[in-house]
């Protein structure tokens, strides 16, 4: 085995003499390469259980018009869950889906869910590491209308616990409601 020999010149010692250190280097070429391979396969299986971890899990979004008529329609089925939900928060009593848009979730890959012409999101999804996360994602949020960016968030998001948006007012004096939930 050989000591391996470290130069200090050239890092503010310009007189600094060679210091060898402990550290033996084997002088077999095979156990280098064994130590390269192996951590190209730590690194390769660390990628893969990454996205793995999202495999199933869709982002799912919706436009919704959110109003208030003498008579309303039940809520669709996207929407049957958390409708209680929105009818307290939203204070409306008839919810409609205008448009939706859903695709897997792929881990810090950008995902553009166009759910109308009008409206679309740019989000990134991380996976959330955390314990109070419950399997869900960290995410980078933006939501446009017509080119015009309205919302440039970063949320948390997890299956069960949707992410609701006001949007803008109606001029049949309805109100758009934005819609995002994991789904598995």
């Amino acid at each position: 085995m050989k000591a391996v020999t470290m130069s200090v010149a050239g890092h503010g010692a310009p007189n600094a003499k060679r210091q060898t250190s402990n550290f033996k280097r084997s002088g077999n070429p095979r156990s280098r390469t064994f130590g390269v391979w192996r951590s190209v396969l730590v690194l390769a299986l660390w990628a893969g259980l990454s996205h793995r971890a999202c495999a199933g899990d869709t982002l799912w979004s919706a436009v919704v018009l959110a109003t208030n008529v003498a008579k309303p329609k039940e809520a669709p089925t996207e929407l049957r869950e958390f409708a209680p939900r929105l009818k307290r928060v939203f204070n409306c009593n008839q919810f409609e889906i205008v448009g939706s848009a859903a695709k897997p979730i792929e881990d810090r890959k950008e995902i553009w869910l166009v759910p109308t012409a009008n409206f679309w999101f740019g989000v990134t999804p991380r996976r959330a590491t955390s314990v109070e996360a419950r399997g869900g994602y960290l995410l980078s949020l933006q939501l446009f209308q017509d080119k015009r960016q309205i919302v440039d968030s970063d949320t948390r998001l997890a299956p069960g616990s949707p992410l609701f948006i006001r949007g803008p007012e109606c001029a049949n004096g309805g109100q758009f409601v934005f819609v995002l939930q994991v789904r598995k």
